[in-house]
């Protein structure tokens, strides 16, 4: 096996089959995952394995965690994560640019002529089919016990609008979603032949969990430490 990068990309839940050509790393500025070495060990992991390479870069959706934790309006958190975004591109273009990713900004989804009548639709969905309900209020439950006294409110909003990003990005390409996290329960549902009344899109984006184990005596391929994020906090 040819060792490429600090870390081993190790991919678990993947399809075996249908003919996957291309790939969507889920991540934003804040993320472990997308800093210095990692992000980088993942991108060489993407270009040996897919075609089509993006990046789903969820730079805007974060507001909710500054707007409960920092207690600003949501115009003055968008705003500082716009920043933050625009400074993690800055710092890694020279990566991007290498691997051939294609970003896609959170804005890109918000200013979407079909945003706001797909988030209304997992709205609805949220509010009529009970199954669907349960599996955010778990997802919610989960996040709160890792964090515990995050607002529910704020968490609901945030899956609601990541349910209603991944929609979009389910339309415009079939892709492997690729995620340090495992699939949320809401997703899961959403893609289900059991969420057909929610919007549609997301079935065309299959999930899959990988994991980053350190390569012991392994240089990283370019240039890594500039790409430390230096610009979040």
């Amino acid at each position: 096996m040819r060792i490429n990068g600090s870390y081993k990309v190790d991919v678990y839940s993947a399809p075996h089959s249908g003919g996957w050509r291309a790939a969507d790393l889920g991540g934003s500025w804040g993320r472990a995952h997308m800093r210095g070495d990692k992000i980088e060990s993942i991108m060489i992991w993407m270009a040996e394995h897919f075609d089509d390479r993006g990046l789903d870069f969820a730079d805007g959706l974060p507001r909710f965690n500054l707007m409960d934790e920092e207690g600003c309006d949501e115009a003055t958190a968008l705003s500082e994560c716009r920043r933050r975004g625009d400074a993690w591109l800055e710092a890694h273009a020279s990566l991007i640019r290498h691997y051939g990713i294609r970003v896609y900004r959170w804005d890109g989804w918000l200013g979407h002529t079909d945003f706001a009548q797909t988030l209304d639709g997992f709205t609805q969905g949220y509010q009529k089919d009970p199954i669907f309900a349960a599996a955010v209020d778990a997802d919610i439950a989960a996040f709160r016990e890792r964090c515990p006294g995050k607002n529910p409110v704020l968490a609901r909003r945030f899956i609601l609008e990541e349910l209603a990003a991944g929609a979009l990005m389910g339309r415009e390409r079939r892709s492997i979603s690729l995620n340090p996290a495992r699939e949320l329960d809401s997703f899961a549902y959403a893609r289900s032949l059991a969420g057909a009344g929610l919007p549609d899109g997301l079935a065309n984006q299959k999930h899959a969990t990988f994991k980053l184990r350190l390569q012991r005596n392994v240089k990283p391929a370019i240039l890594s430490a500039p790409y430390l994020m230096k610009a979040a906090a």
